[in-house]
């Protein structure tokens, strides 16, 4: 694992550690503005994360790119909220990227990043359970629901090749407990590049069984 120091973590380390192009980069460090920006007037992140921004949010959702090729992926992001994950991979090599959020703050946020960064992305201002289904290569949400209730939101968008992937702090054990109860889960778990206590869940076949 990277040896990095997360208080003095700065673009030039995630350019480092995740090889992306300077484009990416200056992209990367013009959503770090817009976002500060309009965190002032929406609560978009908490405020206490914004000096280790690179590391708290802008590395910990690009981490998906150590467990999948972006490369012809269609991605929804399932309540997208600052654009965690969505912009990030929509920014770093994802061709298309839904972002799908209810709060019309947040929406208009995330339109305005996408125009200013010039970004193949969409955003759906609605909630989940009202979006049309369309087919989806990846399923992502950050600190959206418990799993169980992601494989519930996310059923109408998978098909036999969609890959989940899902970010869960030090309790996924228990998200993965109850979640086996009402489903039969094919799944890994990958330690957090971020937060050691933390891991990404990947999710190939979700089967409900109820209960």
């Amino acid at each position: 694992m990277f040896h990095v120091k997360k208080e003095s973590f700065t673009s030039s380390e995630f350019h480092r550690i995740f090889s992306t192009t300077e484009s990416a980069i200056s992209k990367l460090k013009e959503f770090e503005k817009i976002l500060i920006t309009w965190n002032k007037d929406i609560n978009l992140i908490s405020k206490a994360t914004i000096k280790n921004i690179w590391w708290r949010h802008i590395a910990d959702t690009a981490q998906l790119v150590n467990f999948v090729s972006l490369k012809s992926k269609v991605v929804i992001d399932m309540g997208a909220g600052a654009g965690f994950p969505g912009i990030i991979l929509s920014i770093i090599g994802s061709p298309e990227v839904h972002l799908v959020e209810s709060v019309g703050k947040k929406a208009n946020f995330l339109k305005y990043v996408i125009k200013a960064l010039s970004l193949n992305a969409v955003v759906h201002h609605s909630r989940i359970e009202e979006l049309e289904p369309f087919k989806v290569d990846i399923v992502t949400a950050r600190a959206l629901a418990p799993l169980n209730r992601l494989l519930e939101l996310s059923r109408k968008f998978v098909g036999k090749e969609t890959l989940q992937l899902y970010f869960k702090g030090d309790k996924f054990n228990i998200e993965l407990e109850e979640a086996r109860k009402k489903w039969i889960i094919h799944f890994k778990t990958y330690k957090s590049l971020t937060n050691p206590t933390s891991r990404i869940i990947e999710v190939r076949e979700a089967k409900f069984i109820g209960r």
